[in-house]
């Protein structure tokens, strides 16, 4: 009876330790995390360029021409919804710290929001 008390013991403890483990070092994201990370690293960029060519994989992958005529590639995050409304010739300016960018073709201004799940963040 002692040896079944130990090992329900035993299971008692490592089920503990399981479920510490799992909540500790989950590997599922929620929502609140994915929408933290992006803001994390999305805010603190910052772009100024005239759109050459882009290709869209994972995001868009920019090549453009600065405002001093250097060559700039950039990728920017899917989470940025330029999808299908950009052309070349486009100027994108997005300042540091903020969660807009500007999307400026000849007359007309853009403004694209960062969105996650189709709501702006």
């Amino acid at each position: 009876m002692s040896d079944l008390k130990n090992i329900a013991k035993v299971f008692g403890i490592l089920l503990i330790i399981f479920g510490w483990f799992f909540y500790e070092f989950r590997l599922y994201e929620t929502d609140d995390d994915v929408k933290k990370q992006i803001l994390d690293e999305e805010v603190p960029k910052a772009y100024d360029f005239h759109v050459v060519s882009c290709k869209e994989y994972r995001g868009f992958s920019f090549v453009g021409v600065g405002s001093h005529g250097d060559t700039i590639h950039e990728n920017l995050s899917a989470f940025w919804d330029l999808y299908q409304k950009y052309q070349k010739g486009d100027r994108i300016v997005k300042r540091k710290g903020e969660k807009t960018l500007l999307l400026i073709h000849h007359a007309d201004t853009a403004c694209i929001h960062l969105s996650y799940k189709q709501n702006d963040l």
